[in-house]
């Protein structure tokens, strides 16, 4: 070995240098023993951030139903169409929110499931567990979440409808409050994730159930 070449570790001589087998060094030790953390470290992140995903969507469902009971209880007692007509409004804003957040969290799963569990040799592998191993009834949860935003706003608008309108004004809220009735109902038909049945099918592709 050259002494001349401070950049390379000084080890005694193994009687493997004249065969040309490459020396090691510790950077790139260090470098090889570090990748596996930094997987961890990104599953726990996006695992972290799903989470805290759920938590807002949580928040957004119960937004929700207490602003249901808040403006139906007072629709009804001042028997007043109007107020229960602006529900409608209210949850269709946060079903494009609990929509949005639902998509984040399908896109930090299947980052999860195509790139960081691949990567950790099998060591990591609970989201390509929960596609292949869907719930039994998982489809039921899937629309009975949604049926919340949904449903509220039918209910309101029938509640609305059922008081008494006798003004121009309470009759274009009623039908505005239909109209955002049923676009909640096309906007999860149309702009929704992968049901746990499509998320089953995409991990074994060869599969039709």
């Amino acid at each position: 070995m050259n002494p001349g070449l401070p950049f390379l570790p000084q080890n005694e001589p193994s009687g493997h240098e004249d065969e040309g087998e490459p020396t090691q060094t510790p950077n790139l030790e260090v470098k090889l023993a570090g990748e596996p953390a930094l997987t961890v470290a990104e599953y726990v992140s996006l695992r972290t951030e799903i989470l805290k995903l759920i938590e807002l969507q949580a928040q957004l469902l119960s937004l929700a139903l207490l602003s249901l009971g808040a403006l139906l209880g007072v629709a009804v007692q001042q028997r007043n169409s109007n107020i229960a007509f602006v529900y409608p409004v209210l949850a269709l804003i946060l079903s494009f929110s609990w929509l949005n957040h639902a998509h984040a969290i399908h896109r930090c799963a299947r980052y999860l499931v195509e790139a960081v569990e691949p990567a950790s040799g099998g060591a990591l592998g609970w989201e390509r567990f929960v596609r292949q191993h869907p719930l039994p009834f998982g489809m039921l949860g899937y629309w009975g979440v949604r049926s919340v935003f949904m449903g509220s706003s039918l209910v309101a608008t029938l509640v609305g409808w059922s008081l008494p309108h006798p003004t121009l004004l309470t009759v274009i809220a009623g039908v505005a409050s239909s109209l955002l009735t049923l676009a909640a109902f096309v906007l999860f038909l149309v702009w929704r994730e992968s049901s746990p049945k499509q998320l089953k099918v995409e991990g074994h592709p060869g599969s039709t159930a």
